[in-house]
């Protein structure tokens, strides 16, 4: 039986591009409801994108699926090999741990064509467990956040601000 391809062509996933993407564990089990797991995934997630140069805009671990909005850092950024090297890695150290897989095979990728759709993917990203009814308010979730702003977030009005991805940058 032939897989059906979800991806777009590799140019696609090369350089200074912006994506939302979501992993779901196997099975959809809740593997990262246990605080350490959790916590491991999150640092393993900081490993993988200082090597692989991306920037983390913002990020949910849920109990059973994992929500990120990221950034290639430079036109040598690759977000398959990325999100391969991410996935084996933990994958593997799970299933030596528990002898189970961790990941359902594939990935949910978005490529954000705009500026104005990043806004509205981060709050739905740090929205995820409040829908769930995991917290009542975003920035009680410790396992959400952002590698590139301040989290959880302060209100500042007497500085004028803006997030990493408002900034200036080559175009998509």
């Amino acid at each position: 039986m032939l897989r059906k391809r979800i991806r777009l062509p590799q140019g696609n996933y090369d350089g200074n591009r912006v994506y939302f993407l979501t992993f779901c564990c196997q099975a959809r089990i809740p593997h990262f409801k246990a605080a350490t797991r959790a916590t491991w995934v999150i640092q393993e997630l900081t490993e993988h994108c200082r090597k692989h140069r991306f920037l983390v805009h913002a990020f949910c671990v849920m109990p059973d699926h994992v929500h990120l909005l990221v950034e290639g850092e430079s036109l040598e950024s690759n977000l398959i090999r990325f999100v391969s090297s991410l996935k084996q890695k933990t994958g593997y150290a799970f299933k030596q741990e528990t002898g189970e897989a961790l990941w359902e095979r594939s990935f949910f990728d978005y490529i954000l064509r705009n500026d104005r759709e990043v806004d509205g993917i981060a709050g739905h990203i740090w929205m995820n467990p409040v829908r769930k009814h995991i917290v009542d308010e975003p920035a009680s979730h410790p396992y959400s956040g952002s590698f590139t702003i301040e989290w959880p977030p302060q209100a500042r009005p007497d500085l004028e601000w803006k997030p990493p991805w408002k900034k200036e940058r080559r175009s998509v």
